[in-house]
């Protein structure tokens, strides 16, 4: 398997574990409204649930929407000044976000380790946060060496005379150009 399909088959699973866990978070919330209005009595502990894996929720996503292209970018000046000044700033730009992941990678496996360290735990599950935070740490590795393989396989291209990234293991290309 190459690297570009070992990416595009990675971050879809972890998109679609993400979207597993955010239909259950509907669902048990929905539960928790019932119970609430019919027996007065909800979900105990729900709260501390919601709150871990919505971290985690929000976390499987980055990797999609890096591969994707769908973070934010601005592109009317590269497309006002064209050619190979577009180049150079599609390149900036995903170097800058590759050095955001970078440091937020860095930072989410600090405070994985920081978690896990001072072992703390939710207030009414008593549920221990380091794994969850850990879960969110390792995907944020992940995007950051996703982010370094667009940046590289990018720049690779800007020596052909466009910055394009072959994002989903298709025919569909992000470059400079808009094509």
């Amino acid at each position: 398997m190459g690297s570009s399909r070992f990416f595009v088959v990675s971050s879809r699973t972890i998109a679609l574990c993400g979207l597993v866990i955010l239909l259950g978070i509907a669902l048990v919330t929905i539960l928790d409204i019932g119970l609430r209005a019919i027996f007065l009595a909800p979900l105990v502990g729900l709260e501390d649930a919601i709150k871990l894996l919505s971290a985690v929720v929000v976390a499987s996503f980055f990797p999609f929407c890096l591969l994707q292209g769908h973070n934010v970018t601005i592109r009317f000046l590269g497309k006002a000044i064209g050619g190979r000044a577009n180049i150079w700033l599609e390149g900036f730009g995903a170097t800058v976000t590759l050095a955001y992941f970078a440091l937020l990678a860095w930072h989410t496996v600090l405070y994985a380790y920081n978690e896990m360290d001072k072992g703390r735990y939710t207030w009414t599950l008593e549920w221990p946060t380091a794994p969850f935070w850990w879960v969110i740490a390792a995907i944020m590795v992940g995007c950051a060496i996703l982010q370094a393989w667009i940046v590289y396989g990018g720049l690779k291209s800007g020596t052909e005379g466009k910055f394009s990234v072959k994002s989903h293991g298709d025919d569909n290309d992000r470059d400079a150009h808009g094509a």
